[in-house]
């Protein structure tokens, strides 16, 4: 495996919460021909702990799981199907973007060290590029607890997770307004994704400086009325 990382423009960096869209926006993206996004691996809780330690190991890593899901033909998350018909779903042509999609526990670990960004951004010697999901704050909620399988009427569960819910929009917000590195936020909202679809998908493509063609856009235009 030698994939080729001279032509990386930016890592990307799914960061808010859960339940959101954000695995939907993840593959869109992991579907791109320059893209490489890899879903649930907590890259950034991995270079925290200094099992990563270099931009090859983060890069490397990234690639790898991306290539195993493939092999197993893995299109699926938390019961869903993700499988876009692009050619380049789990494999890539030139590669210009990388980055991991694990959008509440980034924001977990950005809440509490909000350094570890930038820590990051200069190991790896790349510009970053934070996406985040959004969704009506009721439906996020709601599905977290459904999720959760608490009991979604004692006062105290609601709390605790409107709380958590409110931290992660707070480190979103924080991101948004940094301006001593080289960090760029792009805020998504789910139901302009399914609403707008080609639009949407389009903005996200420019907000990370890739070219985005129809072929590409009719697939992922696919998914999303297939799950609608």
């Amino acid at each position: 495996m030698n994939p080729d990382f001279n032509n990386l423009k930016y890592f990307c960096l799914f960061v808010g919460n859960p339940r959101s869209g954000s695995t939907l926006m993840s593959q869109i993206l992991n579907a791109h021909p320059n893209v490489v996004i890899s879903v649930e691996a907590d890259i950034l809780g991995r270079f925290q702990n200094n099992e990563l330690t270099s931009k090859e190991e983060v890069l490397e890593s990234i690639i790898k799981r991306d290539i195993k899901r493939g092999l197993n033909n893995n299109y699926s998350h938390t019961g869903y199907e993700y499988k876009i018909d692009s050619g380049f779903q789990y494999g890539h042509d030139q590669l210009q973007i990388i980055g991991n999609k694990k959008q509440g526990r980034n924001a977990n670990l950005l809440k509490k060290e909000p350094e570890l960004l930038q820590r990051f951004g200069t190991i790896l010697n790349l510009p970053i590029r934070v996406i985040s999901v959004v969704r009506h704050p009721l439906d996020n909620i709601s599905t977290l607890l459904i999720k959760s399988k608490c009991d979604a009427y004692d006062k105290t569960t609601i709390k605790r997770y409107v709380n958590a819910y409110s931290k992660r929009s707070e480190t979103v917000n924080h991101l948004m307004n940094v301006k001593s590195y080289d960090l760029k936020t792009h805020i998504i909202k789910l139901e302009e994704l399914i609403l707008a679809p080609r639009r949407t998908i389009t903005e996200c493509c420019d907000f990370l400086q890739i070219n985005v063609d129809d072929t590409h856009l009719d697939a992922c235009q696919r998914i999303i009325f297939k799950k609608i």
